[in-house]
């Protein structure tokens, strides 16, 4: 189930990061086996995808950029245009990759953009030039010049914590880059947002919108937004938010957002934002840097981005202003407050629990020397190193204040809040769903007695569930998205989560007929079956091809071919898959005779052919030199017997090859003037009452000159046009065929 699978990524993700365990991968692998350790013995890779390695903060690689000179002189006069045309090559301390052809364009905003006289950033788009082209399954890679953060260090931190949190965010390495073998310095190799991340964090993505300067989700802004990710023809799943924002304030904005926003992802990506003091992003000061994620379902998160100006010692918890409206309807009502507040004190105990401090210093400790010798940082090192310091006096210093700042506006008598009860609710979902079906809730909470209540935020048609506790009717099959809210209780926060049943939570169980093997030369169509009726695609990856439809066919012998059908949902059935490997083997077939493509069963007396492999046996008035076939009669037939043989395509079987013996009488037929020496009177001569004239076998001819004349057809006759004096000659010659002897016709003329 979509929603569910989602968030429990996210929650393994941050169980990761909390117990600080060690994952690395090798170029182009995914083995975990050799995390680099920090320091204090810390590592800070995540996950074991083919990337997974290069985002290594404790890992310094090296990226060399080659740009021609107009590729550069473009990037100069417009660096944040079209991508241009360059070579990429990504070393690690495993060696250097091959030399990829990419795109190349310049990055920053309006802080950090520089053009390629100073400290530029980049974005390398590997398919720009090859369709598909991936370096560790990546499709575009962004490297930060980060001339905000003299320490270079922050995003490497902050990003850690908001993934921590659950909230997808990149995962960071550090590059030295060079372009045309200049050093262009140290720079942060951040993990895009695009299909390729997205699908570590979603089950589904319907679009990914890039927030700018002030640019909201209201209306008269949204429109503006860019779409990264999905349909650029259509954003009606940011209008449906957009208008709840526009429309609704307090209560009844909460009670309707909760349709389209992950309120507890929200409330947490909030959090963290202003726990490291990210004054450029959506929940505080103004609105710039920010990403919009709508699943298939249309639920939105908020996602961070252009964090390197955080960490500064400026926190503010409750203030608003000229910061995202979702940000402002949430600390205005208390309802949504109240899970704002449990959300900042689970920020802060995962902060604890990082030792973020730590981190600062592992990562120092590898870049220090890189940011030293950066030859294009705009600040000195002794100030990238106070930076760096009051990076750490923030972290140290905000896990003391945040709880007194979250405490500071209580109602009089009101506990003080210590914990948030960070609340998890799922649903066993039964293989049958179907109208009727009644199921009870497993709900985690991190601590806390405060009683859950339970609702349907969307979806109400499709099920009804018991406030109290949780137990939910399936009314008909069909998307339900659940609220489990635990309410403040003492010194324990309250927090709300989600459980969504996705189209009746059912799988489309897709099955696919087996295919044991496919002989080359031969065609397949893939069948399955499905519960959803919607239209399913074919993906087609090995020794083979798909033509059209759900057709395969192998592409080699001996190979392996896999297929994977995918079903998307139906509204009653969730999406589904299913793969399916087979072998391809060598073909069955017949050995021609011969490839001469003159030859069409009959041989003429005195004829040959080359044949395509040595007969086993000869019966008839053929006899054979080498691999050459000879007729030896004018009528009759020779039998050519072939012996079964293979190669690494074919297995040919057995045959018997009948050839029919023809008269060998050839001569060029029609109503030509016989040959001979002619003195013409005139420039234009008849020379045949036809255009094309044949042999008696039926073969062609070509007319061809020698002097200052020449042969040309008009109508059905054929005429000699003399130019000059004072003689010229006309050929005409049968074509080669089947090894019968050209025959050749000659003309003098004389004017």
């Amino acid at each position: 189930m979509g929603k569910t699978w989602s968030k429990s990524k996210r929650m393994l993700v941050s169980a990761l990061l909390a117990l600080i365990l060690s994952f690395s991968s090798t170029l182009l692998g995914s083995s975990a086996a050799n995390a680099v350790e920090g320091a204090s013995g810390a590592s800070y890779i995540e996950g074991d995808d083919p990337a997974a390695s290069i985002f290594d903060p404790l890992v310094v690689n090296r990226a060399d950029i080659t740009l021609p000179t107009d590729s550069f002189n473009n990037l100069q006069a417009n660096g944040k245009g079209d991508y241009q045309p360059g070579k990429f090559v990504f070393t690690t301390n495993d060696g250097a990759s091959q030399q990829f052809d990419v795109g190349v364009r310049l990055k920053g905003g309006w802080g950090s953009y520089r053009n390629l006289d100073g400290k530029a950033g980049f974005k390398v788009k590997m398919n720009f030039s090859v369709k598909g082209q991936k370096l560790f399954g990546i499709k575009k890679f962004t490297f930060n010049n980060m001339v905000q953060d003299p320490s270079m260090s922050h995003e490497a931190v902050v990003y850690r914590l908001f993934r921590a949190m659950g909230v997808p965010a990149p995962r960071i390495g550090y590059v030295r880059v060079f372009v045309n073998g200049f050093d262009y310095g140290l720079h942060l190799n951040v993990e895009t947002y695009d299909d390729v991340m997205l699908k570590r964090w979603y089950a589904s993505t319907q679009h990914l919108y890039e927030g700018a300067y002030w640019q909201d989700i209201v209306d008269g802004q949204y429109q503006a937004m860019q779409i990264d990710e999905g349909d650029l023809t259509q954003r009606d799943d940011l209008a449906a938010l957009a208008l709840v924002n526009n429309t609704k304030t307090g209560k009844e904005w909460f009670d309707e957002v909760q349709k389209y926003l992950d309120l507890s992802e929200f409330v947490k990506e909030l959090a963290v934002e202003r726990y490291i003091g990210h004054w450029d992003g959506y929940g505080w000061t103004i609105k710039n840097n920010y990403y919009a994620h709508s699943t298939a379902e249309g639920i939105f998160t908020i996602l961070p981005w252009g964090t390197d100006q955080t960490l500064n010692g400026w926190v503010d918890v409750f203030g608003t202003g000229d910061i995202g409206i979702m940000a402002t309807r949430c600390i205005e009502y208390s309802p949504c407050q109240q899970l704002y507040k449990g959300a900042m004190l689970k920020v802060n105990d995962t902060a604890k629990s990082l030792k973020l401090d730590t981190m600062i210093n592992d990562v120092w400790a590898v870049i220090s020397a890189d940011v030293q010798s950066d030859p294009r940082k705009e600040a000195g090192y002794d100030w990238a190193i106070q930076v760096k310091d009051g990076a750490k006096n923030h972290v140290n210093w905000v896990t003391g204040y945040a709880p007194d700042a979250v405490n500071s506006n209580n109602l009089p008598n009101t506990p003080r809040l210590e914990h948030s009860s960070n609340t998890k609710v799922t649903y066993a979902i039964p293989e049958e769903l179907a109208a009727g079906s009644i199921l009870s809730p497993s709900v985690t909470k991190d601590g806390g007695d405060g009683a859950v209540t339970y609702q349907v935020v969307n979806g109400q048609e499709n099920c009804s569930i018991v406030f109290g506790t949780g137990v939910l009717t399936v009314k008909q099959l069909g998307y339900c998205r659940i609220s489990a809210k635990t309410a403040a209780a003492g010194s324990w926060a309250a927090s709300i989560d989600y459980f969504e049943l996705l189209n009746g939570g059912v799988s489309g169980q897709v099955s696919i007929k087996s295919i044991e093997s496919l002989k080359f030369g031969k065609t397949a169509t893939i069948e399955y079956t499905a519960r959803s009726k919607a239209p399913a695609t074919l993906t087609v990856i090995g020794d083979c091809s798909n033509p059209s439809g759900f057709v395969v066919t192998p592409t080699i012998a001996n190979g392996e071919c896999t297929v994977t059908v995918d079903v998307p949902t139906d509204g009653t059935w969730d999406a589904a898959s299913a793969t399916m490997s087979f072998t391809t083997e060598r073909g069955d077939t017949i050995k021609p005779l011969t490839r001469d493509l003159d030859y069409t069963g009959s041989l003429p007396n005195g004829g040959s052919i080359e044949m395509t492999q040595i007969p086993s046996k000869i019966v008839g008035n053929c006899k054979r030199v080498g691999r050459v076939l000879y007729a030896k009669a004018a009528i009759g037939l020779c039998l050519v017997y072939y012996s079964a043989t293979q190669d690494s395509t074919w297995n040919y079987t057995a045959t018997t090859h009948t050839v029919k013996l023809t008269t060998g009488v050839n001569k060029i037929v029609g109503s030509l003037t016989p040959q001979g020496t002619y003195t013409v009177g005139s420039s234009k001569w008849l020379i045949a009452r036809q255009g094309a004239p044949k042999t008696s076998l039926g073969i062609g001819t070509v007319w061809s000159t020698a002097g200052k004349c020449s042969v040309s057809i008009v109508g059905s006759n054929t005429y000699v046009t003399v130019r000059a004096k004072p003689s010229c000659t006309v050929t005409l010659k049968s074509k080669p065929y089947l090894g019968v002897p050209i025959i050749t016709m000659t003309w003098v003329l004389k004017y």
